[in-house]
């Protein structure tokens, strides 16, 4: 849950670097863990979303 948050590091799944499915798929996976505005909308306050960074432009 995001309610207790005042901000949120946000990462990608890395499935090019997994040998094993962890996951069942990618739509399970964004359905109960990813971020959208629905689920933003829900919360009570305004929370800061920020970026995971570094940024590979070009590759």
């Amino acid at each position: 849950t995001l309610a207790w948050c005042d901000a949120a590091n946000v990462l990608r799944i890395q499935l090019e670097r997994q040998d094993i499915k962890y996951i069942p798929s990618l739509r399970e996976y964004s359905l109960y863990y990813g971020i959208d505005k629905a689920k933003l909308d829900r919360l009570e306050k305004e929370i800061t979303i920020m970026h995971p960074g570094p940024i590979n432009r070009g590759v």
